[in-house]
Formats: structure tokens, C-alpha cells, sequence
């Protein structure tokens, strides 16, 4: 099974410890109830993938400890309209 995936601002995703907050961070706490020690995903919708654990949990934000940050390519949109 795969890691729940929550997204980031850009420059969130550069530190060891990013902060899931807003709308993605009150989903992440209230409706997925993530817990300390849980894996999680984090991405910053421009190719960077933070793969960690979660480290702190409160009512509308998760903290993650960043154990791996990835760079997946951006793939380009094509649509055709018909």
C-alpha cells in the first residue's frame, strides 16, 4: 500500500521538517487522523516528492520529518478538444 500523498507549498518541502497546513494539513489531521510514526508523502506540484514520517499531529496541521526528497519530471499537459 502506498503512502498518503498531502500537498505543500515549494518551499516547504526544502526543509527537514515540513509543515502540512490549511486545508491539506486540517484533511491530513481530522479526516486521514494521521498519528506520530506514520508514513507520509508530500509533494510540492512541481515535481518534488518528500517522503518521511509523520512527527507531530494537531487539529488542523502535521508536521513530517523529510527523510527523502525526490524530483519526479513534470510531465507536459496535452489536451485535444473536439
Amino acid at each position: 500500500m502506498s503512502n498518503p500523498v498531502f500537498f505543500v507549498r515549494p518551499e516547504a518541502l526544502t526543509a527537514s521538517i515540513c509543515r502540512i497546513d490549511g486545508d491539506e494539513g486540517h484533511h491530513a489531521a481530522t479526516v486521514k487522523r494521521l498519528r506520530v510514526g506514520e508514513p507520509v508523502d508530500v509533494c510540492d506540484g512541481q515535481g518534488g516528492r518528500g517522503t518521511g514520517t509523520v512527527l507531530a499531529a494537531t487539529k488542523d496541521t502535521v508536521d513530517v520529518r523529510v527523510l527523502r526528497v525526490t524530483r519526479e519530471p513534470v510531465e507536459p499537459v496535452r489536451f485535444a478538444v473536439v
